[in-house]
């Protein structure tokens, strides 16, 4: 049996219409995940906490049901030679970085804080997720 364009409209329809309903807890599970293996992972003794990584955070669904993330508004430079991070902080986050000097600040863990929503998410929702970052 084919579906014909209205009965394929009424799904796409339906579609937009659960991920609507499921936006805001897919943002909530995120800000959790970011806020329980960032921030609760340590408490900084050489800077003030900005919480910009909780702050700046965007989501929206696509049209074809893709999640897309997005950090706006970041403001991070590098301490060691003071160039513009921005894009790269929530990767160093999410995936540790190593910049070769001593010390938490140049060796940092890997949080995993993307890996852990997304598997919270297909969890909860049972949709698909992938981490794609570019």
């Amino acid at each position: 049996m084919a579906l014909d364009f209205d009965e394929i409209g009424q799904i796409e329809t339906e579609c937009a219409s659960y991920l609507a309903s499921i936006s805001a807890e897919c943002e909530q599970i995120l800000r959790d995940e970011i806020y329980d293996s960032v921030y609760m992972s340590y408490h900084p003794t050489q800077y003030k906490r900005t919480n910009q990584l909780l702050n700046n955070l965007d989501m929206e669904f696509t049209t074809d049901g893709a999640l897309h993330l997005f950090f706006n508004g970041l403001d991070y430079t590098s301490a060691v030679d003071e160039s513009d991070q921005s894009d790269n902080v929530p990767f160093f986050i999410n995936d540790g970085h190593r910049d070769g000097g001593t010390g938490m600040y140049h060796n940092y863990p890997k949080r995993q804080f993307l890996e852990k929503a997304a598997k919270r998410i297909r969890a909860k929702f049972g949709v698909k997720v992938s981490i794609v970052k570019d």
